[in-house]
């Protein structure tokens, strides 16, 4: 999967992309001790082969848990992170995923605009809620989101 749109390549990570990829996430304040074994997952944003977006994917079932949505900051206010949603949301659909959860501490607003809304943790799917991301690294305080995409196949599809 690599699209072109205005200078910036997408595309699927690759075990090369790892090191960038956790840098970035360092940078955004995120977290990247398990990204290793979801990689094959995320899909990367470069432009001029450097990398300047990244979102990620566990998924799980009818269920997913979108991540590690990270734009460098000299690349935000363009619409590069709510692509990186987009591809993402599209992709999981394909998996036959249905259902995206999310946690965040600090882009709810973000999240509210690209339709996911916010929920009680334990609203969440067990297989969800037992990710090391829900269990071990966000804190309870980390507002959780959640968002249908069986409305977006199509519009996923396309991009």
């Amino acid at each position: 999967m690599t699209v072109k749109l205005k200078g910036i390549d997408f595309s699927f990570a690759r075990p090369a992309d790892e090191a960038a990829v956790k840098s970035l996430l360092a940078e955004c304040g995120l977290l990247f001790e398990d990204i290793s074994e979801h990689l094959r997952h995320f899909i990367v944003a470069k432009g001029k082969s450097v990398l300047v977006g990244v979102v990620g994917l566990e998924a799980l079932g009818s269920a997913g848990l979108l991540r590690s949505v990270a734009v460098k900051e000299s690349y935000r206010g363009k619409g590069l992170g709510r692509t990186l949603c987009e591809k993402m949301e599209g992709y999981a659909a394909s998996r036959g995923i249905i259902t995206l959860y999310l946690l965040t501490r600090r882009a709810e607003g973000f999240f509210k605009k690209q339709g996911y809304r916010k929920v009680e943790r334990s609203e969440a799917p067990e297989a969800v809620r037992n990710t090391k991301e829900f269990a071990v690294f966000c804190p309870e305080t980390a507002a959780c989101m959640v968002k249908e995409i069986r409305k977006t196949v199509a519009v996923g599809a396309r991009r």
